[in-house]
């Protein structure tokens, strides 16, 4: 098993698959999910409405 690492709900985060075959497979579908996603995102950010002095945390991957 690869590098593990507590999460911040108790579960463990197996960091050395994320550096190979998980991250992998999810770079192979970003475009994907990034189109899917492309509707919601205006919307979303609207509704958040952030202030300019504020900061946002972005809680998702990127590839």
């Amino acid at each position: 098993m690869g590098d593990e690492r507590a999460a911040g709900d108790g579960t463990s985060i197996d960091t050395a698959a994320w550096r190979g075959r998980l991250s992998t497979g999810w770079l192979s579908q970003a475009s994907r999910l990034e189109a899917m996603l492309a509707p919601v995102d205006d919307p979303l950010l609207a509704s958040a409405a952030p202030a300019l002095a504020e900061s946002v945390l972005d809680v998702g991957c990127e590839g």
